[in-house]
């Protein structure tokens, strides 16, 4: 086939209008799809992770006041007893 002609029904072919009425040549409406497609698939995985974090952050949080409610009750009980703190020498 001669080049000229075939180079001729290639973009005779593969132009199309694109969305905003420019001519596009058929991969790069592929290309702007594909990227368009792999923005949003980003922007929905940062999303998710997002929420993830905001979970994770709160078990966090309720794990703390758990423990530090649990340790709170731990030392109340070793001063009615009249032990010594955990860790702390006692004065001579």
């Amino acid at each position: 086939m001669n080049p000229k002609l075939a180079d001729m029904q290639q973009v005779r072919l593969t132009s199309t209008p694109g969305i905003e009425g420019n001519v596009m040549l058929l991969h790069e409406a592929l290309a702007r799809s594909r990227m368009q497609e792999a923005q949003r698939a980003a922007s929905e995985w940062a999303l998710a992770r997002e929420v993830t974090a905001g979970r994770r952050w709160e078990w966090l949080a309720r794990f703390a006041e758990r423990r530090a409610a649990h340790a709170r009750g731990i030392s109340a009980a070793r001063r009615e007893v009249g032990m010594p703190a955990r860790g702390l020498r006692s004065a001579v």
